[in-house]
């Protein structure tokens, strides 16, 4: 059996891999006073949800029909 490597793909990196990730982003932004929202699948395949943000603000997301947010994507928002 051939692994997810020898199929042209590479294995997902571990959860702490990830965190240590999340966390390195998280502490290049703060100074740039830039917020994030950590979504779960469920609410990523919607258009239209609230969250809160990392600095615990309420936020309401309004997406064109048929988007889907993916890892790393990026909002920015209209004053």
């Amino acid at each position: 059996q051939a692994d997810a490597h020898d199929q042209g793909r590479l294995a997902a990196p571990s959860d702490e891999l990830q965190a240590t990730i999340k966390d390195r982003i998280h502490q290049a932004l703060a100074p740039l006073g830039v917020t994030q929202v950590v979504l779960d699948w469920d609410l990523r395949q919607k258009s239209r949800f609230d969250a809160v943000t990392s600095d615990q603000q309420r936020v309401g997301v309004f997406l064109p029909r048929g988007s889907v947010l993916r890892g790393g994507d990026v909002l920015v928002t209209q004053d």
